[in-house]
């Protein structure tokens, strides 16, 4: 599990209760971030009203080493890290898979229309095998 997490006790909890569930975490802390946060209000058909949200922290998303990637058949990641870091990443784990041989899968979440977007713009959805998009950053 790759991500980056403020130097917060939110951050602290993330890491000690994916490490608990036997998940191998490297997560970039800053001391300048706050833990990424969003709140949502819904209105009263359940329909997004608001939303507040800190993501800034994900921009340092560390890229995942090759050694991680070497061993694994599936690479999931979500639109939160930045494009370039993605791009790069799925380009390093499909090329793996010619080396060794097998089948490499990638799969992505794309969280909001925007990051949606800026995914299609990047033009890296080529290299994405499974994609879990909701009705409105299909369409994006």
């Amino acid at each position: 599990f790759f991500s980056a997490a403020g130097l917060d006790s939110r951050g602290e909890s993330i890491k000690a209760r994916l490490e608990s569930r036997g998940v191998k975490t490297n997560l970039e802390f800053s001391e300048d971030h706050n833990t990424a946060s969003y709140l949502a209000v819904m209105d009263e058909k359940n329909d997004l009203h608001t939303a507040v949200a800190d993501m800034s922290v994900l921009e340092r998303i560390p890229m995942p080493p090759i050694s991680s990637l070497r061993h694994a058949s599936c690479f999931i990641l979500d639109a939160n890290a930045p494009v370039e870091k993605m791009k790069l990443a799925m380009e390093e784990f499909l090329a793996l898979g010619n080396v060794v041989e097998e089948a490499k899968t990638v799969v992505f979440e794309p969280t909001s229309v925007s990051k949606a977007r800026g995914v299609a713009e990047a033009g890296i959805l080529d290299m994405v095998h499974v994609m879990t998009p909701n009705r409105d950053e299909a369409i994006a």
